[in-house]
């Protein structure tokens, strides 16, 4: 039998047949694979969308804030969905406290999908986009664990002549801040490119989210008048990406219903309210100042890490909810907390009052801290007609000048103060003004004090009327000091003064009650008060001053009042009967 192969030419002749076969049937299978992943990575979506859904039904039950589910490829997201599938898939997913699903990012390195709306069902959920085909003006996507970021192929240049603003996710340039706001998505940042004057009102959707402006450097003036000139509905971030302070300057105010943070490095300044607030500010760093008015009117909630709020009348009126864990107040009414309202003051925040430190006619707690106030004429530390609680705090009080009156505390009929650890101290500092003076504190209400001293003082030492306390109120002192020019303490009608614990213990050395300065008396009991003496030392000052003047002395049972004169200073303790 004759055996012949194939032929070299036959050989040739069918691989290129089968050359031109694969050419033609190529692009066809690959279209029919690309739509097998994208089908795919479609299906995905849909499941995340229904899972994010069904987790957020039962944290919902736990809180009701906004709901946010990432996921990248290294699993380092603490809140990913609980999923299965490829663990190339990254995806965002931002559901709002209403339950609509108001933005959806995710990826697997080929194909993405992006959504940013007020609802998203998932019938919705189209248009996937193969990465391979985007242009640099698509940015494709890159899940962080907090956010959405963007990559640019071919990078992007800041440009100021092409605007004023820019926002480097969408590589857009824009003349006023309004036109940059009116077209930007949740998480992205429009930088200041110019210094400028705007003339229209920006107001920022409540469907916006995690909108930065970076001012970087720069400042903006608002020449509107009469109206507010930012209005805040969604969540808004002021950033300086600068080395410098950067400023904006609005004509009247501005006005946040939803949430809104400064940072260090910026610097917004009003003619009237710097901020009225009735959502949530988080004031970090920098300043937020009024000229005429208030820094920031607080109607909702403020929390105060760091930076300054402060305006002519006013740093901050609590009309809602605040709290300091660092940072200055500084105004007329540094604080202003009004009836049936609460601030919580701690971590070395400082209180600067140019008339009154803190005015409170509703709770007030205090730990850690600075009050002051400083002027020429007339200053109050703290006055209260409400409640406030004191740890660790000082209160100091000066007029300078031609001063008449401070005072560290001034606490109302009605007010209760609980302090323990701590100073409080008032002085004039114009000499050879008698008349003008300093009182540490003046009561009308209840007071008790642990550990604390208290000073009241002219400067030059010889005003009576300068004292430690005057009281018309109950005041319980358990230990420190209280000296002052005048007296130490005084108790007028219908007052009275506890000094020590009634618990059958004697000290020496705690509380101690000094008239040191000229022509100072330790106690005096006006017609009328009663001084409880129960533990403690009380001194006059040298020459014919006495340590008790009055009567309506109580002492502990078995105990009397002995005083013993040394030095031309008299002394009153208590002794054995």
């Amino acid at each position: 039998m004759n055996r012949r192969g194939f032929t070299l030419v036959e050989l040739l002749a069918v691989i290129a047949v089968l050359a031109i076969l694969v050419i033609i049937a190529l692009p066809n299978v690959l279209s029919m694979f690309n739509d097998a992943r994208q089908k795919s990575f479609s299906t995905e979506l849909k499941e995340i969308f229904k899972v994010a859904q069904q987790t957020w039904v039962s944290d919902s039950l736990l809180t009701t804030s906004d709901k946010i589910y990432s996921k990248k490829k290294d699993n380092s997201c603490s809140n990913s969905l609980d999923l299965s599938g490829r663990n190339n898939l990254e995806y965002y997913i931002r559901i709002a406290k209403s339950g609509d699903v108001q933005e959806f990012y995710a990826t697997d390195g080929t194909f993405q999908y992006s959504f940013e709306g007020n609802s998203l069902l998932i019938t919705d959920i189209k248009d996937v986009v193969q990465i391979a085909n985007m242009s640099d003006s698509e940015p494709s996507i890159s899940i962080e664990c907090d956010g959405v970021n963007y990559d640019f192929p071919n990078g992007v240049t800041e440009d100021p002549d092409q605007g004023n603003y820019f926002i480097a996710s969408r590589n857009k340039y824009y003349d006023t801040l309004s036109d940059a706001v009116n077209h930007a998505s949740s998480n992205q940042t429009i930088k200041v490119l110019n210094g400028i004057y705007e003339t229209d009102v920006v107001t920022v959707p409540a469907s916006i989210r995690g909108l930065k402006i970076d001012l970087n450097e720069w400042t903006i003036n608002f020449n509107i008048y009469n109206e507010y000139n930012i209005i805040n509905n969604g969540e808004l971030e002021f950033i300086n990406s600068g080395s410098y302070e950067a400023y904006l300057y609005t004509g009247y105010d501005m006005q946040n219903n939803g949430t809104m943070k400064i940072n260090d490095g910026v610097y917004i300044s009003s003619e009237v309210d710097g901020i009225q607030n009735n959502g949530t500010v988080y004031l970090v760093g920098g300043m937020v100042s009024s000229y005429d008015s208030t820094g920031i009117d607080n109607s909702g909630t403020v929390i105060m890490s760091g930076g300054t709020a402060s305006g002519y009348s006013g740093g901050l009126i609590n009309r809602g909810t605040f709290t300091m864990t660092g940072g200055k107040l500084r105004g007329h009414y540094a604080l202003n907390n009004v009836e049936g309202k609460t601030a919580n003051i701690s971590n070395h925040s400082v209180i600067d009052g140019t008339s009154v430190g803190i005015y409170n006619s509703g709770t007030v707690n205090i730990t850690d801290s600075d009050v002051e106030c400083n002027y020429a004429y007339h200053c109050t530390g703290i006055r209260n007609y409400g409640t406030i609680n004191l740890t660790n705090v000082t209160v100091a009080s000066t007029t300078s000048g031609s001063g008449y009156e401070a005072f560290g505390f001034i606490n109302e009929s009605g007010g209760t103060v609980i302090f323990n650890n701590g100073s409080i101290d008032a002085s004039t500092s114009t000499r050879f003004n008698s008349g003008y003076r300093g009182v540490g504190i003046q009561n009308a209400g209840t007071m008790a004090l642990d550990n604390v001293n208290v000073h009241g003082k002219h400067h030059s030492n010889t005003d009576r009327n300068s004292m430690g306390i005057v009281t018309t109120g109950n005041i319980t002192f358990t230990g420190g000091e209280i000296t002052g020019a005048g007296a130490a303490v005084e108790i007028q009608s219908g007052g009275t003064l506890t000094l020590g614990k009634n618990d059958g213990s004697v000290s020496t050395t705690v509380p101690l009650v000094h008239g040191n300065y000229r022509y100072s008396e330790g106690v005096r009991i006006k017609s009328g008060g009663t001084f409880n003496f129960y533990d403690g030392i009380i001194k006059a000052s040298s020459g014919t001053n006495y340590s008790i003047v009055g009567t309506g002395v109580n002492t502990p049972s078995g105990y009397v009042v002995s005083k013993s004169t040394t030095s031309g200073v008299e002394t009153a303790i208590l002794t054995h009967e």
